[in-house]
């Protein structure tokens, strides 16, 4: 059992004992005495297991040579760390990223600004690794095996987790990504120069009025932003979300539905959704011909007042053309009222960032680009007047 304890639980090393994960830094016969109490503990009655406080009373009542207070803290710290949750992965958890991404290996994180770094944990095994992976999905009742070797869900606390395992990867891939409870607004994001204040202004006075399109590569904050956007339409429309796995938040807002293809296809809640007398509906992502269709379809039935979605695209030219690719008739693309394009990159000195590249209105199924990201300005610079913008209006 000491072996079986040892492989599932303590799979991992602390390479450089700094921050919080000093607590973690455990010597050889420290990582020992953990086993061995925790060995006690899982062979020990449910009835007895009433909290794991009471590893105090079993490690006082053990064999084991005397060591120090320092040590002894350190071992019931970490003990009760991986009983009550996934022990130094909590610290990687709690830490100001946006990402972690944990395989064999060292774990990394993913910060705005500085990108990947690696962090003093190291991952040795495989079983340490599902460990954490189905301690954490099972909050919200899944589980990942090599029968059943994808996870893709939100956790209680808004985190979203994605893992793949053989045989569909060479070992297990996770990924946790990390949401706001409460979305960004313009304004913060203007704030941070992904747009300026001007182009808030400008969205803020369109958003009630227009079906929206947020377009961009992978990790641009494309969800972000349509958040962004979302919390200032009226509270008092009703909202239908449809979507693959929960993303879009809307805490503001108390009359919204949501659906999750989980067992159905995107394509055919888009559909369902039209019967749901929305005012506003909200589809995720379109990726595919299926979903585009039932999008456009949404779009065309004025069956809400507007839509919004995401697209994978780099430029309006691009969004129009893909979305045309995929079954949207060229007629029919003046039914978007406007497409944000958003793009992650890397700028002059090599720093990662985000910025609204675009923001285009539709004309004869042709964009009309109405901001355009200036490289030399790093600026998002009007293209016409917007004051003299025609926008759909609805009453």
């Amino acid at each position: 059992m000491d072996c079986e304890i040892g492989e599932t639980l303590f799979g991992w090393k602390i390479t450089s004992p700094e921050g919080e994960f000093q607590s973690f830094a455990l010597t050889t016969e420290e990582k020992t005495h953990c086993i061995s109490l925790l060995s006690k503990y899982f062979s020990l009655p449910a009835s007895s297991k009433s909290t794991p406080a009471d590893l105090l009373k079993w490690k006082c009542e053990s064999t084991l040579s005397p060591i120090s207070q320092q040590s002894f803290d350190k071992i019931i710290a970490t003990c009760v760390a991986l009983l009550n949750s996934v022990g130094p992965v909590d610290v990687l958890l709690g830490q100001d990223a946006e990402e972690v991404f944990l395989s064999i290996g060292k774990a990394r994180i993913f910060i705005s600004g500085k990108g990947w770094i690696e962090t003093p944990l190291e991952i040795n095994t495989a079983e340490f690794l599902f460990h954490v992976v189905n301690k954490l999905a099972k909050q919200c009742g899944r589980r990942i095996t090599r029968e059943n070797p994808i996870l893709n869900a939100f956790l209680p606390n808004g985190n979203r987790i994605h893992a793949v395992c053989p045989p569909l990867a060479p070992n297990l891939q996770v990924s946790i990504r990390k949401f706001r409870q409460m979305p960004f607004s313009l304004t913060e994001l203007a704030d941070s120069n992904i747009l300026t204040s001007k182009a808030a202004e400008f969205l803020r006075e369109a958003v009630s009025t227009s079906s929206i399109i947020v377009a961009g590569n992978t990790g641009s904050g494309k969800t972000t932003t349509l958040n962004a956007l979302l919390s200032l339409l009226p509270k008092n429309d009703r909202f239908v979300f449809v979507e693959d796995v929960t993303e879009l938040t809307l805490p503001s807002h108390e009359h919204k539905a949501r659906l999750l293809a989980e067992n159905v296809s995107l394509s055919s809640l888009i559909y369902e959704s039209l019967r749901m007398r929305p005012d506003r509906l909200v589809v995720s992502e379109v990726r595919n011909e299926p979903e585009v269709k039932a999008f456009a379809n949404a779009l065309l039935s004025g069956g809400g007042k507007t839509c919004y979605s995401t697209f994978h695209a780099q430029t309006a030219t691009e969004c129009l053309r893909r979305l045309e690719l995929l079954g949207f008739r060229k007629t029919d693309l003046d039914s978007i009222g406007l497409i944000v394009v958003q793009k992650r990159f890397d700028d002059k000195n090599g720093k990662e960032t985000r910025k609204v590249t675009e923001i285009a209105r539709v004309k004869n199924g042709e964009p009309v680009v109405l901001f355009r990201y200036n490289e030399k300005k790093d600026c998002l610079m009007p293209s016409l007047k917007t004051r003299n913008v025609y926008l759909p209006r609805f009453p």
